[in-house]
């Protein structure tokens, strides 16, 4: 049922198993979260364009394509701090899995 109102005609299919949509999900709020930022920092500042509607709806449409590419990158870290609080026993793992094995 992909029809033009469901979820996955807006953000594409969602992945397979709990943390990766844990973690899809963790990165789509990362990113609507620092298009607010992006958005609220610009303040009344125009910069090179002008006032016109069109101007807004550009910086707008940029702001969420910047901020969508910085969530994807996992740069900034939000979503990851979202999947290590949500799914503690994932980032366990993973931990130990980079530390070379469990207890000793």
């Amino acid at each position: 049922m992909d029809g033009p109102n469901s979820i996955n005609s807006a953000v594409g299919p969602l992945p397979k198993g709990d943390e990766a949509r844990l973690r899809f999900a963790a990165q789509k709020l990362e990113a609507v979260w620092l298009a607010h930022v992006l958005k609220e920092s610009r303040g009344t500042a125009q910069g090179f364009l002008d006032s016109s509607m069109a101007s807004q709806t550009f910086r707008d449409m940029l702001d969420e394509a910047l901020a969508e590419e910085i969530a994807t990158s996992g740069k900034f870290g939000l979503a990851d701090g979202m999947v290590r609080q949500l799914m503690p026993e994932a980032g366990v793992q993973a931990g130990e899995a980079q530390s070379g094995g469990g207890t000793q």
